[in-house]
């Protein structure tokens, strides 16, 4: 009971939020980074800047502040994407993101059916959920990290990430789904898709289970594999979609096919962070896990 009443009230908050003109929402968002700024050195944000130093073990000191500081711009930018996309409409969207090189899942689908998307948490990864505004013939299957699929909070950022066409997937679940996802798909809408993409935001922490470290970012960390191995079963195609974001809340995201040798182990997810690295360092204070514990100490 009480859940849904906290529920009510932070949808309503979002909602009354995504009404204001432009100018009222960023300067709220203003505000909020002042107050950000001053917290830097604190608590809140404990885990940004020795991440920051760890991955950058040779940056001098302002650069760090850079981008700690650009990071505190990177949250506020994304939470008034999420704010004004609950209203937004599809020429809206369509003005705030551009897909390169879409042309290569064309050529793809000439030779799978499925294409394995991978991508990071970086500002604004959610704009990849309107991939169906320019390719509505295929399918844009998201698979997101999920604790309870029946949880009302989830049900509603579910909701809102699949209004501009696309499916989300809770990871609790997602294998069973993808095994059989034309019939889920054409179930779901009633269409018959020429392709299936499948997203993968792969670079949070999948804990001490993991069976694969890497080197990332100057780092020895654990990743997930899942997404290959599904890949895999498939006989699906992979792709990463490198996301930058250009000025005022408009991004473009390009797409790359990933190629790697026959023989090799875990390929895919090797050269995947190969490119999230490089994607990272353009634009390091866009990549929204700074503050997160990705570096623990037990991965070391």
């Amino acid at each position: 009971m009480l859940k849904n009443i906290v529920f009510s009230i932070v949808k309503w908050v979002y909602t009354t939020l995504s009404s204001l003109p432009d100018s009222v929402l960023l300067f709220l968002i203003f505000r909020y980074k002042e107050v950000a700024v001053l917290l830097l050195r604190t608590f809140v944000f404990r885990s940004l800047r020795s991440n920051i130093e760890r991955c950058f073990p040779k940056m001098e000191n302002i650069e760090i502040d850079k981008i700690a500081h650009g990071y505190i711009d990177a949250l506020g930018q994304f939470a008034f994407d999420f704010i004004k996309s609950l209203k937004a409409d599809v020429v809206y969207m369509k003005k705030k993101v551009e897909f390169e090189n879409l042309e290569i899942l064309d050529e793809l689908f000439q030779q799978t059916p499925y294409v394995i998307c991978f991508s990071g948490h970086l500002l604004d990864y959610e704009m990849l959920i309107t991939l169906p505004l320019f390719r509505p013939e295929y399918a844009m299957c998201n698979i997101y990290q999920s604790t309870d699929k029946n949880d009302i909070f989830e049900k509603w950022i579910s909701k809102e990430r699949c209004k501009y066409g696309a499916f989300a997937l809770p990871s609790t679940s997602a294998y069973k789904i993808l095994l059989n996802i034309k019939e889920y798909t054409t179930k779901e809408t009633g269409k018959i898709y020429r392709g299936h993409i499948i997203g993968v935001l792969g670079d949070t922490d999948p804990g001490l289970n993991s069976k694969l470290s890497i080197q990332f970012l100057n780092n020895t960390i654990q990743v997930y594999t899942g997404a290959e191995r599904i890949g895999k079963k498939l006989n699906a195609a992979f792709v990463y979609a490198n996301i930058s974001h250009k000025a005022n809340g408009r991004y473009t995201v390009s797409l790359e096919k990933l190629n790697i040798s026959e023989n090799s182990n875990f390929g895919y997810t090797q050269k995947y962070f190969e490119k999230l690295e490089s994607n990272i360092k353009s634009q390091p204070e866009n990549w929204l896990l700074w503050n997160t514990n990705r570096f623990r100490a037990s991965q070391f």
